[in-house]
């Protein structure tokens, strides 16, 4: 039997040893990096171990596995409807009472005796509802509360433009409204677009059996290191094979810094002139809005923006009143995304400015 040279033999040895530490080392480092996404999950503000690099990108992508579910009811129109009663809201970032009253809006402080005697209706999704932050510290709340308008808020998680509407029919709050409040999102470009090629004017392009089995029944694991471990292997296998090797470690490079008020596409891919021309063709199927102002804003998670705000500005359409916000990466939760009590604070600051300026008020 011929022997291999020793010298070959030594290398080899030597390869073969280099490969056993570099996985090791490679394991090791895998592990410290699921630690580091783990210690800034858990106190977001005080730790940042992942600050500035792909690992906190990845914690953002996998924070909502760890968000306590809204408790909702299934309707046959609107698939859910926010269930009454107070549940405890519960995040890494937050901990808070949400309280839903009977009839299915958020409950807030009672309107004072000399406050504005018209009605402001506040609809939109998980930021008009105000994620993350107490009754009376959403930015309707502080509507009322503060600035003395008259307000409810009807936000719901996840709804689009069309589906708030539809409830606000449904509530017989289009009719009560002396101004309606619309909080645009990007992920409101789908429900609405599906709304106007409807022919029925309604919900049904889509199967949504599924949509409600997700909301009715929700995995959500208690934070901890082995449940953020299972979270980022999975988010990074998925993101492997959808996408390959080399375009998810150029994803984690590009977005290692959250940029606030960067740009951000739609569902759908559809840009800022589109989304504004669907938003127009769905209020056009609500005649109970004519003659009524209508004030918008466009909230999306760290001030993010799809254009859609400044496209339905250039189109001028009278009793339409566009209302631009600024903010400040503290105004938002880190990782969740949605606005801090300080981020509602300015919103409703806007807000007072635009409605005490309306010709009606």
């Amino acid at each position: 039997m011929r022997r291999i040279p020793s010298r070959l033999g030594r290398w080899l040895a030597i390869a073969s040893i280099g490969a056993i530490w570099a996985a090791l080392l490679g394991f090791a480092l895998y592990f410290a990096a699921v630690y580091a996404i783990y210690a800034d999950l858990r106190a977001p503000d005080t730790s940042h171990h992942t600050a500035g690099t792909g690992g906190e990108y990845v914690a953002g992508a996998i924070y909502d596995r760890f968000r306590s579910p809204s408790k909702s009811n299934p309707d046959p129109e609107l698939i859910y409807v926010p269930a009454p009663g107070t549940q405890r809201a519960q995040a890494p970032e937050y901990d808070v009472a949400m309280t839903i009253a009977p009839e299915g809006v958020r409950a807030q402080p009672p309107p004072a005796p000399g406050d504005a005697p018209g009605l402001v209706v506040v609809a939109g999704d998980s930021f008009t509802i105000g994620l993350g932050v107490g009754d009376d510290e959403t930015f309707s709340a502080l509507l009322q509360r503060v600035y003395h308008h008259r307000t409810v808020n009807t936000g719901v998680i996840s709804y689009g433009t069309a589906r708030e509407l539809w409830r606000l029919r449904r509530l017989g709050l289009l009719e009560k409204a002396s101004v309606l409040v619309i909080q645009f999102c990007w992920n409101d470009a789908e429900e609405n677009h599906e709304f106007i090629v409807n022919p029925s004017g309604r919900f049904g392009q889509r199967d949504y059996s599924g949509t409600w089995q997700v909301v009715k029944n929700p995995y959500y694991p208690e934070l901890s290191y082995r449940t953020t471990l299972s979270a980022v292997t999975g988010y990074l296998r998925g993101a492997i094979r959808d996408q390959g090797v080399g375009a998810t470690l150029r994803g984690l490079w590009r977005n290692r810094r959250a940029a606030l008020g960067g740009p951000i596409r739609a569902r759908g891919g559809r840009d800022g002139e589109a989304l504004a021309a669907d938003f127009l063709r769905v209020l056009g199927h609500f005649p109970e809005l004519k003659g009524k102002p209508v004030v918008v804003l466009e909230l999306n998670d760290r001030g993010a923006s799809t254009g859609f705000l400044a496209a339905l500005e250039r189109r001028e359409v009278p009793g339409i009143v566009t209302v631009p916000v600024s903010f400040v990466q503290e105004d938002f939760f880190r990782f969740d995304g949605h606005l801090k009590q300080s981020g509602h604070a300015k919103v409703a600051a806007e807000l007072d400015r635009v409605l005490r300026e309306l010709p009606s008020r």
